[in-house]
């Protein structure tokens, strides 16, 4: 039997981790979900543990570290640049943007204010990922 999906959400707004969650739970597949309430949690999480995500959804505005240098952080780090990042924020900022690309991000979304069209958004983004 294949092990669930393990699926990383880094947003500092409870909310949006609540939505996240709730989404989660209504899918039919097993996903392992891990809610880190900031950058500098996540980057500790994921310089220590042996269980990385399949994929990270990553907000770009947060306090203190924020979502665009963690994600240059991971993706210049040999031992985590292999993972699998999208920006997932409320922010349509072109240069956030451009900066996401620039440092290599698997994708970028604007989170629909809509709890359907959230859980349309992960549906998306669990099938470009190869989730099972």
């Amino acid at each position: 039997m294949p092990r669930p999906f393990r699926l990383m959400i880094i947003d500092d707004n409870p909310a949006d981790l609540y939505l996240a969650e709730e989404a989660i739970l209504d899918r039919a597949k097993p996903c392992n979900l891990q809610l880190m309430p900031s950058a500098t949690a996540a980057l500790t999480y994921l310089s220590t543990s042996e269980f990385l995500p399949d994929l990270i959804l990553l907000d770009v505005n947060m306090p203190g570290m924020n979502g665009l240098y963690l994600l240059q952080k991971v993706k210049t780090d040999p031992a985590l640049q292999h993972l699998a990042v999208v920006m997932f924020t409320s922010s349509a900022n072109e240069g956030d943007q451009r900066q996401a690309r620039a440092y290599r991000a698997n994708g970028y979304v604007v989170k629909s204010p809509s709890f359907a069209g959230f859980q349309e958004q992960l549906e998306t983004l669990f099938a470009e990922h190869a989730v099972a």
